[in-house]
């Protein structure tokens, strides 16, 4: 079962301004007027004490109001699991493609699980492997696991080879409860099941519950740069904080495939995945759970699956062109699942910016200059509920100067990350066609690459961070771009977008 732990954040405090009481926060710059509930619930919140063993009558629309305001930076918020009260049966969905090694290996770590395995039944699915798995991991698959195997008939993709372990029943056996996927190149950590498995345990009836679940992904190998790159950065690993997951929370909008649980009753309400997409099958399907009301959860603190991302760069660059192909079909189809950035003048000021180092000796050079300064500098939407009066004393005029910089430094860093992930490949394009752009290029770049630094703190020297970060942005801007010309061809030929495959 999940456990929470609510506190004030180091920011916040409790006051009372004309007799009622308020929640202030100085950074991110916020205030927020208590009800008597409100007042009774946030006044006895402790670091160490979860909150079902401080406060009576919780209810799920107070734990929502307490996750909303931890997500706004107000509080502070830490989850831990108790063992699971019960063992319900679970299917585990790997599927695999000319990968017997990698499958050998997972079902090694599947054998050795905490979770009983006479409650686990393992469903493997040949994606129609040129030359057939089975035959070459049956006689290393470990004893004490219950296994079929199924294969298709012609090489389908990740998301349909999954749908079939879903629609095709085990012989003399319901349906199981919980469904987890992982993949051929995954290793599970023995407490895997266990964890997923308390995460998605009813709690009180206070607690909301949850459809969808996963855990860390670190990288099985560091004996390459990109290898180490991965292992710190990969955009399959969540971070080491827990959280909802899902459009409007922090963090990222889904749950990668290589470690997700869901339960079966929310997996059949959406259809399963949608079979035309060979990637980003995970990201449609959480959005679309997301979208029916379904409540999603990352959990950093066990349970985690390591994933096999390979040594070479070839495949790196490649997963990351396909990744951000994709991303264009999504943003397509879920336009609520991906909302804009909301960085006020940032990336204007930063494309003004751009056009006065071409014209950096002329007049029209500094107006424009003084023109992408302006943009930069130009509010954007402030994080939190700004519905205080004025007259708050807490917000002296240092807090308030001292808020507006570190919100203006946010800012900046955040539209650097963005403006160099989606286009490095094409500013770099123009560098070489305008030299004068240079200076800006690299300014910018310094600044998202530290903004990506200051987001995972990778434990990598800087030149690998550099050199990774640098080669992820420029495949990742040409896929992003492949991936929107392909709609756009669609587009121009009247026909709607088919699927997110990148080309691939």
């Amino acid at each position: 079962m999940l456990r929470r732990i609510y506190s004030l954040s180091s920011a916040s405090r409790i006051q009372l301004h004309q007799g009622q009481p308020w929640l202030v926060c100085d950074y991110p710059r916020q205030a927020h007027r208590l009800n008597d509930t409100a007042w009774r619930i946030l006044s006895v919140l402790k670091p160490e004490a979860p909150l079902d063993t401080l406060v009576r009558g919780v209810t799920p629309a107070v734990v929502e109001y307490l996750e909303n305001l931890a997500a706004a930076g107000a509080l502070r918020a830490e989850y831990f699991v108790n063992p699971p009260g019960a063992w319900p049966h679970w299917e585990v969905v790997v599927p695999v493609y000319a990968n017997p090694q990698g499958l050998a290996r997972c079902l090694t770590a599947l054998s050795v699980q905490t979770y009983p395995l006479a409650r686990v039944r393992v469903t493997i699915v040949d994606d129609a492997s040129p030359e057939p798995v089975e035959p070459q991991v049956r006689g290393r698959v470990p004893e004490g696991l219950t296994l079929r195997w199924l294969r298709c008939t012609r090489n389908v993709g990740p998301g349909a080879a999954r749908n079939l372990a879903l629609r095709t029943p085990w012989p003399g056996a319901a349906p199981s409860e919980r469904v987890a996927f992982t993949d051929s190149d995954c290793v599970p950590s023995p407490d895997w099941l266990s964890v997923l498995a308390a995460l998605l345990e009813p709690g009180p009836a206070h607690a909301p519950p949850l459809s969808a679940v996963g855990t860390a992904i670190p990288g099985v190998r560091t004996d390459s740069l990109v290898a180490r790159y991965e292992h710190a950065c990969s955009s399959l690993n969540r971070g080491k904080t827990s959280g909802r997951v899902g459009p409007g929370w922090n963090g990222a909008p889904y749950l990668p495939t290589a470690n997700l649980a869901v339960n079966r009753e929310a997996l059949t309400s959406v259809g399963g995945f949608r079979e035309e997409l060979r990637f980003g099958e995970d990201v449609d399907l959480c959005l679309r759970l997301a979208a029916q009301g379904h409540r999603l959860f990352y959990f950093a603190q066990g349970g985690a699956v390591a994933h096999d991302h390979g040594a070479g760069w070839s495949g790196f660059l490649r997963r990351r062109w396909h990744y951000a192909a994709s991303e264009a079909w999504l943003r397509f189809h879920h336009p609520l699942g991906f909302p804009p950035s909301r960085l006020g003048g940032v990336s204007w000021g930063l494309g003004v910016l751009a056009g006065a180092m071409l014209f950096s000796d002329t007049p029209g050079g500094w107006a424009l200059g003084g023109a992408g300064v302006a943009l930069l500098m130009w509010p954007g939407k402030r994080r939190g509920t700004l519905d205080a009066p004025s007259s708050l004393p807490s917000w002296s005029w240092r807090v308030q100067g001292l808020a507006l910089l570190r919100g203006w430094t946010v800012r900046l860093l955040t539209g650097c990350r963005v403006l160099i992930r989606q286009g490095l490949a094409y500013w770099v394009v123009l560098a070489l066609a305008f030299p004068a752009l240079w200076p800006w290029v690299t300014s910018v770049f310094a600044l998202g690459a530290l903004a990506e630094w200051l987001a995972r703190r990778p434990v990598l020297s800087p030149w690998e961070f550099l050199l990774g970060y640098g080669m992820e942005c420029l495949a990742y801007s040409l896929g992003r771009g492949w991936g929107q010309c392909q709609l756009w061809a669609r587009a121009w030929r009247g026909r709607e977008p088919e699927s997110g495959n990148g080309g691939g």
